[in-house]
């Protein structure tokens, strides 16, 4: 007997018009399955907002990552993604030539490209779910890479103030996790970027920067921040914890 199967399309929506926490969880759901695809050699390579959405599953927003049909050529060295959400060394590469030698792709710079999501949901996303865009970010849409690069430089090596005063009133919780992954993308990986040497590649390995970044969420200082943002700052601390405590077991 031959079983009969329904094909049933859950509706995709913008993930731009969900709450922080709501917003957050979604993200994280499309970092852990990028990353689990990732490790088995299938590269999205066209990160933005455009293939971000959620659905409602019994309830529960799932994330997800869509339009994996425009995956990588290896050969390319323009992945075709939006300026504003490349990371910095494709970006500064882009503007300026000069890629190391082998160093593409490399996990670490698509995680870099869901860092900027997270910025410009924080400083240019409404709550209507839409953008708006101030002047002192605005550069970063440039089609100009060179002009994308000396916006990512002023944003990443600002004032702690500067940066804050960017950041729209509703979305202030949520800032703090951007923030923490600011710090450690100018303390650790730029200083390392600029260090290594040209025909060396820093941080190759995917398991290694995912490690890292599961760690940065579990920081002391990025839970008290959290505990002290009240009921918005408690349910985005309970989407943090339950992503670390999940079945992916980031840690392994």
């Amino acid at each position: 007997m031959r079983a009969r199967h329904r094909l049933i399309c859950d509706t995709l929506r913008p993930a731009q018009k969900l709450d922080d926490a709501t917003f957050l969880k979604a993200f994280l759901d499309v970092l852990g399955d990028h990353f689990a695809l990732w490790t088995h050699g299938v590269h999205h390579r066209n990160l933005d907002f455009d293939v971000f959405k959620y659905s409602a599953v019994d309830g529960d927003i799932c994330g997800a990552l869509v339009d994996h049909d425009i995956l990588s050529q290896r050969a390319r060295a323009d992945y075709g993604r939006a300026g504003q959400f490349m990371a910095f060394e494709l970006l500064r590469a882009a503007a300026y030539g000069g890629a190391r030698k082998g160093s593409y792709p490399l996990y670490r710079h698509d995680l870099e490209a869901f860092y900027m999501m997270l910025v410009w949901r924080c400083c240019c996303i409404g709550d209507d779910g839409n953008e708006q865009v101030g002047e002192t970010l605005y550069r970063l849409t440039s089609c100009d890479y060179e002009e994308c690069y000396y916006g990512r430089i002023w944003y990443e090596r600002s004032a702690y103030d500067e940066r804050e005063g960017l950041v729209h009133p509703s979305h202030q919780v949520l800032w703090v996790v951007a923030e923490a992954w600011t710090e450690d993308l100018e303390g650790r990986v730029r200083l390392r970027e600029r260090r290594t040497r040209r025909d060396d590649v820093f941080e190759q390995d995917a398991q290694e920067s995912w490690t890292r970044f599961c760690a940065l969420l579990g920081l002391d200082g990025v839970r008290s921040q959290l505990e002290a943002c009240g009921g918005e700052g408690a349910a985005v601390l309970r989407v943090i914890n339950q992503f670390l405590a999940g079945p992916r077991k980031p840690f392994v």
